[in-house]
Parts: C-alpha cells; structure tokens; sequence
C-alpha cells in the first residue's frame, strides 16, 4: 500500500492556482497520498470521493430506525457513523493535510467506541465505557501526531486501530461464547475486505479511469465501509441485547 502513499511531508500539491481550496491547500499542504480520482477546479474537488460518504449517513439513519434497546452506546455508534461520513467528505472535497487530520479524526471516533465497548465487556459490563473511548482517542490522535513527526506513513496509525479492534473483539466473543451469534461481525469483514481490495486498486493504479465520474476505487471502499459498519452495528446491538438481559 505504500507505492503512491508520500511521505508524510511531502509536498504533492494537487490542486490549481484560482480553483476553490488551493489557499487551504498551499497553507496546511496536500494530504500525503492521492487517489485516481482527479482533483477538479471545483468545491467538490473529487465528487466521486466525495459523495460516495453519503453510504455512511444512509446507513447511519437506518441504523438511528432500528435501535430498539435503550443503551446509549448504539445511539452513540450510529452518530459516529455520522462523523465518519462528514469528515471523509470534507476531507475529498478540500484535499489538504488539515482536512485529511479531521478524516482521520471521523474514523477514530469510530474505532474508539468499538474498542471502548470491548474493554468494557472484558469486565463483563457494557457501562461506563464513554471514559474509555476519551482516553483511545486521545491515545489514537497523539499515535497519528507521532507517526506525522517520525514521518511514519499516518495511514498506518488506522491499521493499529484495527489491529486492536480485532482483537479485543476476538477475545470477547470467545470470552462471552458469542461466537455463533457472531454472523454480522464475519460479514461486516468480508464487507471491509471487498471494499480494501478496490482502494488498493485504485492507491496502485491497477484500477484508474481518472475520466470516469461516477465510479473509483476509493468510492466503493467507501460504499463498502458503509455496509461493513452497518453490520458491525447489528452485531453490537445483539452484544447490547445480551448484556441488557444479564
């Protein structure tokens, strides 16, 4: 994944002298990686990038439709959801580093409500997780600080995220004996890793219409994440549901 991902300070500018965003773009630098999708002379500088997020807050309305227990944590989830969505869309719209920080700050929101839930059930509770979800976001922003500082690939910072997520999860399910009630988690991880594999192609190139409108492959990553997220939320509502019978 590192071939067309620059060093953190690198100085890949992407976007015109007079189109909207080049001030932003010329004071904060560009983000450290660019995608297929050209960087047009627009508000919207990669559409495609851009308004492929709205699978984040369709999915996130659904989800706010089918919350039927009255833990906080699901509410909190499907907001997360919404933060996800809004900051990636910034971030495509925008194309710089303080933008992409705010992207990164949307899907910390949500890997530090995941792990916060599952530190929580390693104590065989779901309350009081909310202290835990401050203190990985602070712990997540000051790792994506120092990889910026070490000149470590920030893109990086996430795979941590994910590392920790999987496995606390892991532990979890094994720990409560979930693992046959476990079909929305297997699914959400085929979902990630469908939308991973056209990222990839797009980040490499292997994939790249930069002509097409409608369709890259960090788009669907998008689209894909959304449905992945979407069943990770229907398969915290059942951990939520076990809990509240407990």
């Amino acid at each position: 994944m590192d071939m067309l991902i620059y060093n953190n300070k690198s100085k890949e500018y992407t976007i015109q002298e007079g189109c909207p965003w080049y001030e932003a773009q010329q004071a904060y630098g560009p983000a450290n990686v660019n995608w297929c999708e050209p960087t047009s002379c627009s508000i919207i500088n990669e559409p495609a990038n851009a308004w492929s997020n709205l699978a984040y807050i369709l999915a996130a309305v659904v989800m706010f439709k089918k919350i039927t227990e009255p833990s906080p944590y699901l509410k909190d989830f499907a907001w997360g959801m919404i933060v996800v969505g809004t900051t990636s869309f910034i971030y495509h719209s925008s194309n710089n580093f303080v933008t992409q920080f705010y992207d990164f700050t949307g899907m910390f929101v949500l890997s530090s409500l995941i792990m916060s839930l599952g530190v929580r059930r390693l104590k065989g509770t779901i309350e009081g997780y909310r202290l835990w979800f401050w203190f990985f976001m602070f712990l997540n922003t000051s790792m994506f600080w120092l990889f910026y500082m070490e000149d470590i690939a920030i893109q990086k910072s996430f795979m941590v995220n994910i590392i920790g997520m999987l496995g606390i999860e892991l532990y979890c399910i094994i720990k409560e004996k979930f693992v046959k009630k476990s079909i929305f988690l297997l699914l959400g991880a085929i979902s990630i890793s469908i939308g991973q594999m056209f990222s990839i192609l797009d980040l490499k190139r292997i994939w790249c219409e930069p002509e097409n409108i409608f369709f890259h492959g960090h788009a669907l990553w998008h689209v894909f994440g959304g449905i992945c997220i979407f069943f990770l939320f229907l398969h915290y509502r059942r951990v939520v549901s076990h809990y509240s019978k407990k």
